[in-house]
């Protein structure tokens, strides 16, 4: 968080526009992270100033202007479209502001930037910036980059891109844009690592995921305790999740939803073995609730064991991230038999 702080007195001085890259694997806690930013920020607007910023859907807003609406910190989603006009669109929906498609890119780049700097937004988080690659090599140079500096060189605001590995593609291929760039944050998994083989790191780090499921527990508030952080559970959990934060909420709500359904007011490992198996990926025979913990072919980690980033890119953007070109896609494969 203390970077994310950093970013905002960067705006607050006046600095130019800059931003960083916040990029982890699906599930591994990036969203997770900008929200809890922007929680803080509300606290500390309350505490230093004494008004009520209104978290949203879009991130903060202040209602009590002396000219209308402030957004200190704005939150969007990249849209599945990628190109330009999209992109901008989406942001403007942020600020309320319906964009008609018929605009040239000129017209909304310029409200973008009157919103922005009308409404003082200190903080643009970009959430899921990977939907914003286009698939096109030359697009990306293009369409992103130009988007991203024009911000930055006319509104000074500070902005956090969040995605999956291959988001940081626009910035490989074009030098001024990362050079804006003030840090590149790689959010990883929880590891685990057995006590006995375990280095201060590793302790460290399971003892933090243990500490994320009692705060998990705690926040549920459920009549019956659950126990999460027993070690042998915590494990197991660890184990079916490869430490992503993500996975470990989904597979938590999915084990209570079963449970709640059974009269059953905590969550036990019946359940979860139940929602393991109703969540867990497609080529992945395993268990790892019940399996034995010593089994290293049981659990997320082992179904994912093998594949690289660019396996889990979209086909047409592993070229791109690897510089070859990519597999040739099932149409393309059809016409040439």
């Amino acid at each position: 968080m203390d970077a994310f702080s950093d970013l905002r007195q960067a705006w607050v001085r006046r600095e130019p526009g800059s931003f960083i890259l916040l990029y982890g694997e699906s599930r591994v806690g990036k969203t997770t992270i900008v929200k809890q930013f922007c929680r803080q920020e509300q606290a500390r607007i309350l505490r230093e100033t004494g008004r009520h910023a209104e978290l949203y859907k879009y991130g903060l807003r202040l209602k009590d202007g002396p000219y209308g609406d402030e957004r200190p910190i704005v939150y969007v989603d990249s849209p599945g479209e990628r190109s330009l006009v999209s992109f901008s669109a989406e942001l403007l929906q942020a600020y309320g502001t319906p964009v008609a498609r018929s605009l040239k890119k000129s017209e909304i780049l310029g409200r973008l930037r009157t919103q922005i700097e009308g409404q003082k937004t200190q903080v643009l988080i970009i959430d899921d910036f990977q939907n914003a690659v286009p698939w096109n090599r030359g697009s990306v140079i293009h369409e992103l980059s130009e988007l991203v500096k024009d911000l930055l060189e006319h509104t000074r605001v500070q902005m956090i891109l969040s995605g999956l590995p291959y988001a940081d593609i626009p910035l490989e291929r074009n030098e001024q844009l990362d050079g804006r760039c003030r840090d590149r944050l790689h959010v990883q998994p929880f590891p685990w690592a057995r006590p006995k083989a375990a280095g201060k790191s590793a302790r460290i780090s399971r003892n933090a995921y243990q500490s994320y499921l009692e705060q998990f527990e705690a926040a549920l508030a459920l009549p019956e305790p659950s126990n999460l952080a027993d070690p042998d559970r915590a494990e197991r959990i660890h184990k079916a999740t490869g430490g992503l934060i993500g996975r470990t909420t989904r597979l938590l709500i999915r084990a209570l939803e079963i449970g709640l359904k059974n009269d059953v007011l905590h969550i036990s490992d019946k359940h979860l073995e139940m929602a393991y198996d109703r969540t867990k990926l497609t080529n992945d025979k395993s268990n790892p609730i019940v399996d034995d913990l010593d089994d290293t072919s049981s659990g997320y980690r082992a179904a994912v064991a093998g594949k690289t980033i660019c396996d889990r890119m979209p086909i047409r953007l592993r070229g791109l991230a690897s510089d070859g070109p990519a597999a040739p896609t099932f149409a393309k494969n059809v016409r040439r038999n």
